[in-house]
């Protein structure tokens, strides 16, 4: 059993420099094109589950599970950070700066039509309840460093706008490496508990 899988991207960081007209960042990361609505906010996406025994479910959620089985739930993560630059008084600084956070959880249902049989229905209600709080422990890390990465660019200041979009494009690089870390640690805290989940 492979553990629940979150994947992080960071799309464009998009400047304003007031009141000079906008300008974009290159793409530092962004792996979802594919799967997710490239705006933030949280999308639910599901894959279907089936069994009469413990067995039974977990080789179906084998079959149609992310990652080719290996994950129990999947988390895919995309920051948007948009920040604005004032230049006055031979300094330059963050304005203003927000980072959204674009989440698709994708996560197991019990297959349509009849409900789990009585004597499944427990194993079913822990393995479903247990892998959506994790994927949403992965959504709450990812919120919590988008409100950091925010405070730490509104804090920045430097002589010249060329020399702070440089500090910037530091900072966010930066805060996507400390991102993943804390998510890779999560999911290494949780992982004897979701491998006990199924037989």
């Amino acid at each position: 059993m492979g553990g629940v899988f979150a994947r992080s991207g960071m799309a464009a960081g998009r400047r304003r420099s007031s009141p000079r007209g906008s300008l974009t960042l290159a793409v530092l990361l962004c792996l979802l094109s594919a799967c997710t609505t490239g705006k933030p906010g949280m999308t639910y996406r599901a894959y279907a589950v089936a069994g009469d025994s413990g067995e039974a479910i977990l080789r179906s959620v084998r079959a149609s599970a992310p990652r080719d089985g290996r994950a129990y739930g999947l988390t895919q993560i995309t920051f948007h950070p948009v920040y604005a630059l004032a230049d006055a008084k031979a300094r330059c600084a963050v304005e203003r700066a927000t980072v959204g956070v674009e989440l698709v959880l994708l996560l197991p249902q019990w297959r349509e039509g009849a409900p789990p049989a009585p004597r499944v229905r427990g194993v079913w209600n822990r393995f479903e309840g247990t892998v959506r709080a994790h994927e949403h422990t992965h959504a709450t890390i990812a919120k919590a460093h988008a409100r950091r990465l925010e405070r730490t660019l509104l804090a920045l200041r430097a002589p010249d706008c060329g020399g702070l979009r440089r500090r910037i494009d530091e900072e966010i690089a930066r805060a996507k490496r400390t991102h993943l870390a804390a998510q890779a640690a999560f999911d290494l805290r949780e992982k004897k508990k979701l491998k006990s989940l199924l037989p």
